[in-house]
């Protein structure tokens, strides 16, 4: 298996979205070191260069979404699995009931999170087999949502049991607040099936399974108004503020294995470590001139004095301003522009990245695989002419561990879910009209006019794998008009060979 993977790709009209899955080293804080180097080739007519084209505009268009995935594979792993966090949570709750100690006491709520997390993403977020966006006929449906009913209804029977009734009313509520969670994740699922309905049923059956969603839809909500949930809201006014509980419990009840990134810059005392050497510098010279009017024998005070020291003054300020310049290129060719710390949801620290953005001057210091895979062929070189492209490289090296306090729960955490969100919008300012009309000749003998779209082409070149060992290669096509991309092509392997 390889550490490090690409899940899948998105992309709407002004964003892509590319996932990795990164394989945690086994063991407690023992640390994985990836790299994920992403190269744009830019023609030259989008007009993109490092004057119009800053570091802050091209980190400002960047989102990352981190979380824990668990091993599961099926819904019945969630309740008999080995790594059952049903099962888990089961067991914190008895041993809370035997024996009300704060380290119980944050077990129980962890689980409880856990728990609602693999729930929301085994049924809504990415659905096992049999779940929403897997389901090719009704049977499949109806496998998948017995096997989610048959988790809540166990989960719900532990309200009944002797160790649910004898906690603390704090926890006994947040108990509720997850059994409320998970109603709503259930009517969730039920409304997604019913917008897919009118795709995978028969027709004859479309209405008959449309009142069997519809009766478990009233069903859950009339349990939650059994139950005095704040869900369960009468009348247009309250809807509104359904949806805020809705999401003020999802980020409660489902957060837990989401990680948190603080992006901060890196290198700040390096670098101004070298700009204090060119102060330095710059004062050694000033000082010379000194000692050297010192040696002239000058009169003070006079046209003489004033021109050398004015002399002193403008070199000394130059050669600390060329110094400044001339260290904070040289220095961003060897460490990272930012450096992201990743807490998880307890403020624990499991590891960081550091990425780096800038322009290439000179493509042939690239590393020959990344040109192999652009694959630049004979029309490509026609397009730009005697002009080059410009090159964007995106550096990130991410160092991840799995921490202690999430270890000891035996849930089989070892993966860690990276979704970087690219913003393209940046790209698009300088294109031209997206519309161009021409005139095209027709059967009837004569010309019509028709508005064609104009279109550019962006290349992006991955570069992915385990620092220290064999990297992969993948190259993705954006077709792009100012109204953002149209479509994009990918190129796994090199099977792009003599096309565009």
């Amino acid at each position: 298996m390889k550490s490090l993977n690409i899940q899948n790709i998105h992309y709407n009209r002004f964003q892509f979205d590319l996932k990795f899955e990164y394989l945690l080293e086994s063991g407690v804080n023992r640390k994985r070191i990836f790299q994920i180097d992403t190269f744009f080739f830019l023609p030259n007519n989008m007009g993109i260069t490092p004057e119009n084209y800053s570091k802050e505009m091209f980190f400002s268009g960047l989102q990352r979404y981190l979380k824990y995935k668990i091993s599961i594979d099926s819904y019945r792993d969630i309740i008999d699995g080995p790594c059952s966090p049903l099962r888990q949570f089961e067991l914190a709750l008895a041993e809370l009931g035997r024996r009300y100690t704060p380290e119980n006491c944050k077990k129980y709520a962890t689980l409880l999170r856990i728990f609602c997390s693999v729930m929301r993403t085994a049924a809504i977020d990415e659905p096992l087999a049999g779940g929403i966006s897997t389901c090719n006929a009704v049977s499949n449906y109806d496998d998948s949502l017995r096997q989610i009913r048959g988790i809540i209804s166990r989960f719900r029977l532990l309200k009944e049991t002797s160790a649910f009734s004898g906690l603390h009313p704090e926890e006994q509520k947040y108990y509720s607040y997850a059994d409320e969670f998970l109603s709503l994740c259930l009517n969730e699922f039920l409304c997604k099936q019913w917008r897919r309905l009118e795709k995978i049923a028969v027709r004859e059956n479309l209405n008959e399974a449309r009142s069997s969603l519809w009766n478990l839809m009233r069903e859950e909500q009339h349990y939650r108004f059994q139950n005095h949930y704040r869900s369960a809201v009468q009348g247009d006014t309250k809807k509104s503020d359904r949806l805020y509980w809705e999401r003020i419990l999802k980020k409660t009840m489902a957060s837990v294995l989401f990680l948190r990134p603080q992006r901060q810059r890196n290198g700040i005392f390096i670098e101004n470590f070298f700009f204090c050497i060119s102060a330095g510098i710059a004062m050694i010279f000033a000082t010379g001139v000194a000692f050297a009017w010192k040696g002239l024998y000058l009169e003070e005070f006079s046209f003489s004095f004033f021109a050398i020291w004015v002399f002193a003054y403008m070199g000394k300020d130059r050669i600390k301003e060329l110094l400044r310049y001339y260290f904070q290129n040289r220095l961003r060719h060897y460490i990272h522009d930012y450096k992201t710390v990743v807490k998880d949801a307890f403020g624990n620290p499991v590891g960081c990245s550091l990425e780096s953005m800038m322009f290439v001057e000179n493509e042939q210091k690239l590393e020959p695989a990344i040109l192999r895979t652009r694959n630049r062929s004979h029309i490509t070189e026609l397009e730009h002419d005697n002009y080059k492209e410009h090159v964007i490289a995106f550096r990130k090296q991410v160092e991840f561990s799995l921490p202690e306090n999430l270890s000891r729960y035996h849930l089989g955490i070892n993966k860690v879910i990276d979704s970087t969100r690219y913003n393209i919008g940046g790209f698009l300012s300088k294109l031209d009209e997206p519309l161009k009309k021409i005139l095209f000749p027709s059967d009837s003998g004569t010309m019509t006019e028709e508005e064609v779209t104009r279109i550019y082409h962006l290349n992006a070149v991955i570069r992915y794998g385990e620092k220290n060992r064999e990297c992969n290669y993948l190259k993705l096509r954006f077709i792009l008009s100012r109204d953002g991309i149209r479509r994009m092509i990918l190129f796994p392997d090199d099977k792009e060979r003599g096309l565009l």
